[in-house]
């Protein structure tokens, strides 16, 4: 434990800190924020510190005046959104720390200090309540020698040079008694005694009294009566604190000494403390919340040069006090830069344009960057993007408030800024930006950190409209993500705003039930919008449509004919190309093939070749699909293999096509279809094996099948080996995978009739039995019967007729069996 001593000379120190400190304070600029409003015209003062303040009546109006003198008034904005019939000007007052505020009007002046210590005057039509705290009338500006304090009567003695270095704040502390006054520096506002009057009949001299307070905001102890001082124990009141011990002083050089090699490495500094700055209560002071006000006078305490924590207490506070960040460290914007539902009001958007359009040239014909930025957010909160970003383009605005404000007129258009957006990063902030870089992602990227709970606060806090306009996007992101709570969230939002929900509720419900799996209930949502004229028809055509094809269902015509109207009417915007593609693909389904090339070819304006190719594969594997007849997929094959070339198709799409074109006999389209890395691949090589038998070249077959073990590969070396003319061979690959009846016809042809009797098809094991030929080890027929004895010339006429009979039926069903495949 640190001895009292000790403490007590660090305690001595640190108030000199705190003198050096305070001096070398700067004088600090107030922003003076103003606002026009029904009834009244507010303006707000953002105090840098607390302090005390004053508002009273005048000659031409009312003045402000603050207890601090150290500040200037920053009175550039005050007109940028207010008329003059209220507040015709606004001056500063006669002295440091006043404001003279002309009033035409027959208007009173309200005033009081929010939460935040935000001083608000309001100057509202009419007269004053009866007996207004703000209707008295001030005294005329006094001088600053007049306002100033008054400085300490001098030390005595010689006093004065230990005095001027170890002057701390002024304080009504009294010291107790003591004999010795050396250690009057560490208190100032104390007077240094006389030598203590020998005789007795010296007076003793009393405290200089304290000035009188001139501003009615700021609470000061009454100054102490000297006679009732003097009369107590006056000399008591004077004596000085003993003098410290050696000890002491010998603590005070050591602790001097360890804090002077802190500093130097770097473990200890002097940190002025800097003004604070009070946070605006939102975007736009004319919009502020009133609070109740307190007193006229609103005063604050001093703040300490001193500042002691510990360890905890830091780590604790910074995440209170830390700026919100994102997940890669950079900075979250405040709510404030979002506060689109304070960016406009109720009125007719004609009339709210109007007001913002008139200050946009200010003197000299110079736009003002301010008002231009306030035009925009007007736009905004109308839902006008594309104006937002003209106005901002046509007086060339380029800050960061003007970037976000261009991101957020493409998000309202529809568009998504993408990756490279100033708020992408911000989908993790605890604030309202995490509402608009989740909307800045066409598709929110794997494992994104976001801020769900930010989000649906700040969409929760739009205005009706823009939450009606934005609902199916957002909602859209959080299912893409598998978030159906977040998406059932933004629903409830929707549903519960006053008034018709429209055609926004029903998206959001529809995209709930695709994204859960009921297909088909979803499409009974969109249906009637997408057959309707409304501005989220657009959308729910584009749902409804995929919705099929994803299904494999085939798109109604009226469905396809809007689609191709709308991807005519919006060929320009972000839309178009999906609709392009969504029209292809519709006729497709349908196996309208010539139509859907034919508008594929006439592609209605431009798009990307990543989408164009996209939607040519996706047509050829409709046009390979079993339903579609082999004359329709042959016609259209080589009508358009000029288009499938140019969109390089896939590998897989390849093969598919190359097996279509084998079976119906294009070995050579196959072929060509396989060249590159598709005729590497397994299934690549067993087409191109196929292909060259189609070709009858069972060399080539049998080198395309090399190292391939399968069984399909199995089979077709046993039919290269056949069209080669080894029978033989043949036959053994058809037994060695199980195929014993092509193996018995291989046999037949080979003239293995051992194999044929044992495996080969019926009418050729019958052909050989009537034939007479068998096996040398097929087993003899024991005769059960005596010899019959030998029959006469008709028997035996009836006996050749017999067996030329069976000969017959047995050539009959063999011709059968080789024409079905043997």
């Amino acid at each position: 434990m640190i001895r009292p001593a000790i403490a007590l000379r660090l305690l001595a120190l640190s108030w000199l800190w705190a003198g050096i400190v305070a001096e070398s304070a700067a004088a600090e600029t107030l922003r003076l924020r103003s606002g026009e409003h029904e009834g009244f015209t507010r303006l707000v003062v953002d105090l840098g510190a607390a302090s005390g303040w004053e508002l009273g009546r005048t000659e031409t109006g009312y003045e402000l005046r603050l207890v601090r003198d150290d500040v200037e008034f920053d009175l550039s904005g005050v007109y940028r959104l207010i008329r003059r019939d209220r507040l015709g000007s606004v001056t500063a007052g006669g002295a440091p720390g006043r404001l003279a505020l002309s009033v035409p009007c027959d208007c009173h002046a309200t005033a009081f200090v929010t939460g935040s210590g935000a001083l608000v005057i309001d100057i509202a039509d009419g007269p004053a309540p009866e007996g207004s705290a703000f209707e008295r009338r001030l005294e005329e500006a006094a001088t600053t020698a007049e306002v100033a304090e008054e400085p300490p009567a001098p030390p005595a003695d010689g006093a004065s040079e230990r005095l001027s270095l170890w002057q701390v704040p002024q304080t009504g502390y009294r010291p107790p008694p003591t004999t010795d006054p050396r250690l009057a520096l560490f208190w100032r506002g104390t007077e240094l005694p006389p030598e203590p009057d020998r005789t007795g009949t010296e007076e003793a001299p009393q405290a200089a009294p304290l000035p009188e307070p001139r501003h009615a905001g700021l609470p000061v102890p009454e100054a102490p009566d000297p006679a009732g001082a003097a009369s107590s124990n006056a000399e008591e009141d004077l004596l000085l604190p003993p003098v410290p011990d050696p000890r002491v002083t010998e603590a005070q050089t050591d602790l001097l000494h360890q804090l002077s090699r802190a500093a130097a490495q770097g473990l200890v500094e002097v940190n002025r403390p800097s003004q604070p700055r009070v946070a605006e209560e939102t975007a736009h002071p004319e919009t502020a919340m009133a609070e109740p006000p307190a007193t006229a006078g609103h005063t604050g305490l001093q703040q300490s040069s001193i500042h002691a924590e510990t360890s905890i207490d830091r780590d604790t506070l910074s995440t209170v006090t830390r700026a919100p960040v994102t997940a890669e460290g950079g900075l979250c914007l405040p709510d404030s830069d979002f506060d689109l539902v304070h960016w406009g009001d109720d009125r007719p958007p004609t009339i709210q344009i109007a007001d913002r359009r008139a200050p946009l040239v200010g003197e000299f014909d110079r736009p003002s960057d301010d008002a231009v930025l306030a035009l925009a957010r007007l736009y905004l909160f109308l839902g006008f993007g594309a104006e937002a970003r003209a106005v901002l383009d046509s007086f060339a605005v380029e800050s960061a408030d003007a970037t976000v404000l261009r991101e957020m007129s493409l998000i309202l258009d529809g568009g998504t800024p993408g990756a490279g957006a100033a708020i992408a990063g911000m989908t993790g902030c605890d604030t309202a930006a995490a509402l608009w870089a989740v909307l800045a992602w066409p598709d929110l990227p794997p494992g994104a950190d976001v801020d769900e709970e930010a989000v649906l606060r700040a969409y929760s806090a739009l205005p009706v409209h823009l939450r009606r306009s934005l609902g199916p996007e957002l909602s859209d992101r959080f299912l893409s993500v598998g978030d159906e709570a977040a998406a059932h969230a933004v629903r409830d939002a929707i549903a519960r705003a006053p008034g018709d929900p429209g055609a926004a509720l029903s998206m959001v419900e529809a995209q709930i039930d695709l994204a859960a799996g009921r297909a088909e209930e979803g499409e009974r949502v969109l249906d009637p919008l997408a057959r309707r004229n409304d501005p989220l028809s657009v959308d729910a055509l584009i749902m409804a449509v995929q919705s099929r094809l994803a299904r494999g269902q085939a798109v109604e015509t009226d469905l396809a004919d809007s689609a191709a109207a709308l991807a005519f009417e919006l060929q320009d915007g972000p839309r178009g190309p999906v609709l392009n593609q969504l029209h292809v693909l519709a006729r497709g389904s349908g196996q309208d093939f010539d139509r859907a090339f034919e508008a594929y070819r006439h592609w209605a304006g431009e798009a990307p070749e990543t989408v164009r190719a996209d939607t040519v594969r996706r047509l050829f594997a409709m046009l390979d699909e079993p339903e579609t007849e082999e004359s329709a997929f042959l016609l259209q094959y080589f009508r358009n293999r000029d288009i499938l070339e140019a969109a390089n198709p896939d590998l897989l799409l390849r093969l598919d096509l190359a097996e279509r074109l084998t079976d119906s006999g294009f070995a050579g389209e196959a072929r060509r279809l396989l060249k590159g890395e598709a005729g590497y691949t397994d299934r690549g090589r067993r087409l191109l094996a196929r292909a060259a038998l189609g070709e009858f070249d069972p060399a080539e077959a049998q080198e395309q099948l090399a190292g391939l073990d399968d069984r399909e590969a199995g089979e077709l070396r046993a039919a290269a080996a056949a069209m080669a003319g080894n029978h033989v061979a043949a036959a053994a690959r058809y037994s060695g995978i199980g195929e014993a009846e092509k193996a018995g016809r291989e046999a037949w042809r080979g003239g293995n009739w051992a194999v044929v009797a044992e495996s080969g098809p019926e009418p050729m094991r019958s052909a050989l039995e009537a034939f007479g030929v068998l096996p040398a080890n097929a087993p003899a027929q024991e005769a059960d019967t005596a010899p019959e004895a030998p029959a006469g010339p008709l028997a035996e006429s009836r006996s050749l007729i017999e067996a030329s009979r069976s000969v017959r039926t047995a050539l009959d069903a063999l011709l059968a069996a080789t024409d079905s495949g043997g």
